[in-house]
């Protein structure tokens, strides 16, 4: 996830968890992303200790055509 507009950003543990700097100023776009799952932006307007987030997860196909 990461502060979007800045390059500021951090990985979850296996758990989920995450601990980021706070942004510059609110309100501030967290980006969250995860491969397999839709990504999703929250919009904090202040400091929060605890975020929950649940992200839904996609299904991608490709289907391969042989001659």
């Amino acid at each position: 996830m990461y502060w979007e507009g800045t390059t500021i950003g951090v990985a979850a543990d296996v758990d989920g968890n995450f601990e980021i700097i706070e942004p510059a100023q609110y309100p501030s776009n967290l980006v969250v992303s995860f491969i397999g799952y839709q990504s999703d932006t929250i919009t904090l307007n202040s400091y929060r200790k605890t975020i929950n987030i649940k992200l839904t997860s996609v299904v991608v196909w490709h289907i391969y055509q042989y001659d």
